[in-house]
């Protein structure tokens, strides 16, 4: 993932309550929203050799379009999207990784060069997100986290997207 130009981020899960216990940021922090070898050398040599699960921590131009289905009644928003996209241009998708959250939402992630900071996309009432676009050193917790599953593609599979493909989705 480092190689690609993601900066993945060793996390200590409880597999009971679903969440994150501890990670590096807490000790050490990314300088200037890079992520080097040798800043993951000292997460692992500090007691996250043995991390159960990851995080990504988004910098442009990468980022997560978040499906987040427990904000809303509508668990169907995520296939009418997909739908939506496959009927105007499926060959997109091969530009994509997505998986399956633990919460039963998805993660759509792409590589958009003019991806700056996040993109509030869809709130229900009460103001919770349902959908949006998650960059700008916010973190996504992806696979292998327990209960994360890659779906589609794999992360070398990322390709940048041209603008018009990026507004489509």
């Amino acid at each position: 993932l480092l190689q690609i130009g993601l900066s993945p981020i060793h996390v200590m899960w409880n597999t009971q309550t679903r969440l994150a216990e501890k990670h590096p940021l807490h000790e050490i922090d990314i300088q200037d929203g890079k992520l080097t070898e040798e800043t993951l050398r000292k997460w692992l040599s500090n007691g996250f050799s043995n991390a159960n699960a990851m995080a990504l921590k988004m910098y442009p131009p990468f980022g997560s379009i978040d499906f987040d289905l427990k904000n809303t009644d509508n668990k169907a928003v995520f296939d009418n999207w997909l739908a939506a996209i496959k009927a105007q241009n499926e060959d997109i998708l091969s530009k994509v990784v997505i998986e399956r959250t633990r919460n039963n939402g998805y993660h759509v992630y792409i590589k958009y060069e003019k991806l700056s900071h996040k993109i509030p996309i869809a709130r229900n009432p009460d103001g919770a997100e349902i959908i949006s676009v998650y960059t700008g050193g916010l973190l996504s917790y992806c696979y292998p986290t327990p209960n994360y599953e890659i779906i589609h593609n794999d992360w070398q599979d990322l390709q940048s997207l041209t603008e018009q493909e990026f507004e489509l989705l």
